[in-house]
């Protein structure tokens, strides 16, 4: 297999971990890479488009589309790869059915559990997944859920991100600059609402708290009116997006993550390679990492009580936050041994070349 024809959102750092083992497969000799932003790495070939085509929804998932079939018939690509089924993975399903080339869905959590069951487009992810000859998911959770929503097992493959990150270790108490910290796209099944609401349940607890949020996306107005209207605003840093999130994460006590819907987060495992405790929903391949993990706390999904006390018992029992940070920085060291670049090759081959 010479060609592999990827698309996708994601950030850059996201993206590297994701296609890490692709990059090192020598089945692969090039990576085309269908984005708005190009990215630099080994085999990858870029194709991005005009600044004022991406920046228009139904003009960018046009011109996709038309270079999926292009690029795809020019280079005789064998398989198409979409990362997230909305709207990417349900583009390389469809021009590689019409190309009659392999196709490949890479899904996280919300693909699973919210827009393939609600919503306009959810009839087209349900169609994608079913349609692609294979599936990579974050987790057994993640695996169980498309058994269910498809009736499929065999080309199902758990498939996580490649840790890079280097030094593993937890940050002094004394260099903690914010006591909870957000992370993620400013969105509804992110719920940056909810974590603002967590905020100022703690800040009532404690009056000298700091937090911090980094992200950007729609409801950044809503957030910053709801910090106001808490008068929350000399307590709560909001950053916007960051060049360098893994700096933030460290320099916080706590992770707190109350989102919708998740598969396995990135910001999840960059806290648990610094030994940064997360409080978060029980959603997703969450829910089993907790009962693996005693420094991953759960609780429903916008039970905001719920997330207060499991974040103040950390917060107020120094060793119960020491004991819950060297559990969480145990658990990053074994993901990052587990899920090496080298694994990651090892599941793309397994898919794709040894599977037949």
């Amino acid at each position: 297999m010479n060609s592999v024809l990827v698309t996708c959102g994601l950030s850059n750092s996201k993206l590297h971990g994701k296609l890490a083992g692709l990059s090192l497969s020598q089945q692969v000799d090039q990576i085309i890479l269908v984005r708005k932003k190009p990215l630099h790495g080994e085999k990858i070939t870029n194709v991005n488009p005009p600044a004022w085509i991406g920046r228009f929804t139904l003009l960018f998932e046009i011109w996709r589309f038309l270079c999926l079939l292009c690029y795809g018939y020019r280079y005789r690509v064998q398989l198409f790869v979409g990362i997230q089924a909305q709207m990417h993975g349900a583009a390389a399903v469809i021009a590689a059915a019409l190309l009659g080339a392999k196709s490949a869905l890479w899904l996280i959590g919300s693909d699973l559990l919210i827009y393939s069951e609600q919503g306009p487009l959810a009839p087209i992810i349900r169609y994608s997944i079913r349609r692609s000859e294979t599936v990579f998911v974050m987790g057994e959770f993640s695996r169980q859920v498309v058994n269910e929503l498809c009736g499929r097992s065999r080309r199902v493959f758990v498939q996580q991100v490649a840790c890079y990150q280097e030094t593993m270790s937890t940050v002094g108490l004394m260099d903690k600059k914010w006591e909870m910290l957000f992370v993620g796209n400013l969105v509804e099944v992110k719920a940056p609402l909810a974590a603002v609401k967590i905020f100022s349940k703690v800040h009532q607890a404690m009056p000298s708290a700091r937090f911090c949020i980094i992200g950007d996306g729609n409801l950044m107005d809503e957030v910053v009116k709801e910090v106001e209207r808490r008068e929350l605003t000399p307590y709560i840093d909001i950053l916007g997006r960051v060049h360098d999130p893994l700096s933030y994460v460290g320099a916080s006590r706590l992770l707190v993550i109350p989102s919708k819907s998740e598969g396995l987060p990135s910001v999840l495992i960059e806290a648990a390679t610094l030994g940064v405790p997360v409080v978060a929903s029980s959603v997703g391949e969450i829910t089993s990492l907790a009962i693996e993990c005693p420094g991953i706390k759960t609780s429903p999904s916008g039970d905001i009580n719920s997330f207060v006390e499991s974040s103040l018992t950390l917060l107020l029992d120094e060793n119960a936050y020491c004991k819950s940070s060297n559990a969480i920085l145990n658990f990053g060291i074994r993901y990052a041994e587990q899920w090496s670049a080298e694994k990651q090759k090892t599941v793309w081959e397994k898919a794709f070349f040894l599977d037949h």
